[in-house]
């Protein structure tokens, strides 16, 4: 019989910060960052990190990717520097 690897399921993230060399503590998505981790029993992994106060989209601009690649250049890094996928 073959131990269930504890790891494998969906986990919420709790907190994220960097420790810098100085002592100070950087939160790159907010000190209330939103993600989840999920790990599969095949060996597959997937997160998904947000900053909560992101801005929302245009209602007025589809999000199918192709028209995001469209976009701007400080559109598109306004939306993609707040969600990691």
């Amino acid at each position: 019989m073959v131990d269930a690897n504890p790891l494998v399921g969906t986990w919420k993230l709790v907190a994220w910060e960097v420790a810098q060399p100085d002592g100070t503590r950087r939160y790159l998505y907010g000190k209330a960052v939103v993600g989840y981790l999920l790990y599969t029993a095949d060996g597959y992994m997937a997160a998904e990190i947000m900053d909560p106060d992101r801005q929302q989209s245009d209602p007025h601009v589809p999000l199918e990717p192709a028209v995001a690649q469209t976009l701007p250049a400080p559109d598109r890094v306004r939306a993609c520097s707040t969600y990691l996928s």
